[in-house]
């Protein structure tokens, strides 16, 4: 939704493999990588992207890591991966797509993209407001991406109910960066304290996250069900 709202055609993958045999098929000027990613995550996909070019002596794509994790020392290891740059998530259509510019410097876009958006509570439900702003103020827009948002998160929590450890940090990481990127606030912290919760916690500690956002998640969408 963000990449048509700046003005970019766009192809995405359900995971790194298959992005990269979406690259090898050529015509792509730039690649996001969400650094997250089942197959190949975005540091082997950076890596093979950059040995296919190699191994051909073809010119070189930008690759831009996408993540939720804003770590100390992170974009460092995104460049030595063969990345070219980073950008942290969520975030808005401006930033996004004048990242995207900087690193194709022969591209010029014909309408401005929307103003970035204020921040959100760290409280909030959903902040529907910051959202609009993120999809350009298109109200249907909205109602799309937090359908598929709520359908896809009720999909993760049950699959987070079923493991532990690494396992179920990764599905935290994949609901907290998504409610991020809708302005779900409240779910994405609790989210983000379950993919915090160390491997010797006591497994009542995870259930009792676990209670919590299941309750976060049918309290937005209550809300959402309202406002729709």
């Amino acid at each position: 939704q963000q990449l048509g709202l700046a003005g970019f055609a766009c192809v995405s993958a359900p995971d790194g493999r298959a992005a990269f045999e979406l690259f090898k098929q050529g015509g792509h000027a730039l690649i996001l990588a969400d650094l997250h990613m089942p197959g190949l995550d975005g540091y082997q996909l950076a890596k093979a992207v950059r040995d296919w070019e190699s191994e051909r002596g073809s010119g070189r794509t930008p690759i831009l890591a996408l993540t939720a994790n804003v770590l100390q020392g992170e974009a460092d290891r995104c460049r030595a991966a063969g990345m070219d740059g980073y950008i942290s998530k969520p975030v808005d259509t401006r930033t996004l797509a004048t990242r995207i510019l900087e690193h194709l410097p022969g591209l010029r876009r014909a309408e401005p993209v929307p103003p970035a958006p204020a921040p959100a509570s760290s409280r909030a439900v959903w902040d529907r407001a910051r959202l609009l702003e993120l999809l350009g103020e298109d109200a249907q827009a909205v109602q799309e991406v937090m359908a598929e948002f709520l359908e896809a998160t009720r999909a993760d929590l049950q699959a987070a109910r079923g493991v532990r450890g690494p396992d179920l940090s990764r599905e935290a990481h994949r609901i907290k960066g998504a409610a991020r990127s809708v302005g779900a606030e409240r779910l994405a912290d609790l989210a983000a304290q379950l993919e915090a919760l160390p491997p010797s916690a006591p497994a009542a500690a995870a259930e009792a996250l676990l209670a919590a956002l299941a309750g976060a998640h049918r309290e937005l969408e209550a809300l959402f069900t309202k406002e729709a």
